[in-house]
């Protein structure tokens, strides 16, 4: 009996940790890889715990891209964050982010597996949805690009779930490459004492955000999806009606234009062109064309290296491709007027990336202007190499300090019409995760300056997507929290000069409160936007925790 007891144990035991390991991107002897980042760089994924587990170690594929990879052999370690339930979208906030462990490693071939123990018996988590970033330590992160063969964004056990993902050169930094499919063995046992940490984020959106502008980048251009694909902007006057149309192309008959690199070429325009511009209508008879894939309306100089604040905070400009490129390296800019006399074109005609990114490609596209105001982004063969530090934006802006509704996907979040004005909505975030024995403020900004009163409310019960309150006279604006079960903070009283007021949350060192789930909105009493006289911001999901 004592033999057949033993026994049992051991297949209990077996069976508890059976699961173990859960792999990603893992082809039973090797990782699959083909990309990978700077030493020193970060990949992020998602990571759904379904009982809780003690993760004992990771095995990792430890890249050698660049010009100085560290060698196989190196002594490193790779740190493991833990932030709010998703990294999509928190990628670049590093407030949202706590390190919960760190494991050493020598660096193995690539591909191979780099096994990283974490001391004393490693970390546990208990059920939930984590967003996780491994930061690499003296070696690089290497990932699988979608598409190379065998790989998947997806994977389970009976107790974890992954699913990748991203990276960046820089943790918590942009541009983020995505998607980027991490190269992973978790292995684990079940049970543990889970770590308790502190998380916040946003969701949904408060009322009312009005964007005069848009944007798509691509932190690399692998993963470009407009080829063969036309975006149509019908003048509205003030704004913009945008939508993907079916493919068209004029071919270029003119000679190329004198193109000098890292300068604008100036061109009258056969026509006087007309464009939404702060005020209204802006009226031009010149255009600036640059090399690097963009135009603008008025005089600018040249700029090579796309980032979002410089697409927003510089000149007025279409953006049918911004990306370092280089046409003395190949390829011509044409401007050629079409037969009718109603429609110019500029045409990039196998242009080459520049020789920065590496890259020897080319890209064929166009942008027609129509003698309505109406303009046209036309792609042909695209490249999709490059980027690194050198990212690829598509879109159209009023520039001038105009306000950035964050990142769209053009062929999913299209048709969109842009608005006449600029209009910053009211949004609530947290100053600090809620950690015991901290006092993190909550934050209202946005505030409109006939706002009289900021209300804050709470509730352990989420609404997302939000409850549209256009029943009781706001409508655009949403409810994240269940009418009913809200609890009320504190008010603040107006005026706002700042248009932002704060309260804060004194969090007790009490342990019985760790992974506490409450929900938080604020609402204003602000006139003239909507017959309730009421605005809302977007929802925050708060978990309490010591770490």
């Amino acid at each position: 009996m004592h033999l057949v007891g033993t026994c049992a144990a051991l297949a209990l035991a077996a069976l508890a940790s059976a699961q173990s390991p859960l792999a990603l991107n893992f082809n039973g002897a090797t990782f699959i890889g083909g990309n990978t980042g700077n030493t020193g760089n970060a990949v992020y994924f998602d990571l759904t715990v379904n009982t809780t587990v003690t993760i004992t170690s990771l095995d990792l594929n430890c890249g050698q891209g660049g010009t100085t990879p560290p060698p196989v052999g190196t002594a490193g370690s790779v740190d493991v964050f833990l932030g709010p339930t998703t990294a999509v979208g928190n990628q670049t906030n590093s407030g949202l982010w706590t390190p919960v462990a760190n494991a050493p490693l020598i660096t193995g071939a690539v591909n191979a597996l780099t096994n990283a123990v974490f001391p004393g018996g490693g970390f546990g988590l208990g059920p939930g949805h984590y967003g996780v970033c491994l930061k690499a330590n003296g070696y690089q992160n290497a990932y699988t690009n979608p598409g190379t063969g065998g790989s998947s964004a997806t994977a389970s056990t009976a107790e974890l779930t992954i699913s990748a993902g991203s990276a960046s050169n820089v943790p918590f930094t942009a541009p983020v490459f995505s998607p980027r499919l991490t190269n992973i063995r978790i292995n684990y046992t079940n049970g543990g004492t889970p770590v308790a940490v502190a998380s916040w984020q946003g969701y949904g959106k408060g009322c009312y955000g009005r964007y005069t502008s848009f944007h798509e980048i691509w932190g690399n251009p692998l993963s470009f999806d407009l080829q063969n694909t036309n975006i149509h902007f019908a003048f509205g006057g003030a704004v913009y009606a945008v939508s993907i149309t079916p493919a068209s192309f004029f071919t270029p008959v003119s000679a190329p234009l004198a193109v000098v690199s890292g300068s604008p070429f100036p061109q009258a325009t056969p026509f006087a062109l007309v464009y939404p511009s702060a005020g209204g209508v802006g009226v031009t008879n010149s255009i600036d064309i640059h090399e690097d894939g963009w135009i603008a309306p008025v005089s600018s100089t040249a700029d090579q290296t796309p980032t979002e604040p410089e697409f927003y905070s510089g000149v007025t400009r279409w953006a049918p491709y911004w990306k370092d490129q280089t046409v003395s390296l190949g390829g011509t800019i044409n401007f050629d007027l079409d037969p009718s006399g109603t429609v110019f074109y500029v045409t990039w005609n196998a242009v080459r990336d520049s020789n920065i990114s590496g890259s020897t490609s080319t890209s064929t596209y166009q942008v027609a202007f129509f003698q309505n105001g109406d303009v046209e982004y036309r792609y042909q063969t695209m490249s999709t190499n490059g980027g690194g530090s050198l990212p690829t934006i598509v879109g159209w802006t009023q520039g001038n300090g105009a306000l950035d509704r964050g990142p769209i996907d053009i062929t999913v979040d299209l048709p969109l019409v842009t608005d006449a004005s600029d209009n910053a909505p009211i949004v609530l975030a947290m100053s600090a995760r809620p950690q015991l024995g901290t006092t993190p403020q909550f934050q209202t900004s946005g505030i409109p300056a006939a706002t009289t009163i900021v209300g804050l409310l709470f509730s352990f019960v989420q609404v997302n997507p939000g409850q549209d309150l256009g029943f009781l006279g706001a409508g655009g604006c949403s409810a994240y929290l269940q009418l009913g079960t809200l609890v009320n903070g504190p008010l603040a009283i107006g005026p706002f000069p700042s248009g932002t007021t704060s309260a804060p949350l004194n969090i007790p060192v009490l342990p019985a409160l760790n992974g506490t789930l409450v929900f938080a909105q604020s609402a204003s009493f602000t006139p003239g936007f909507n017959s309730l006289g009421v605005l809302t911001t977007n929802g925050v999901r708060m978990v309490v925790g010591q770490l």
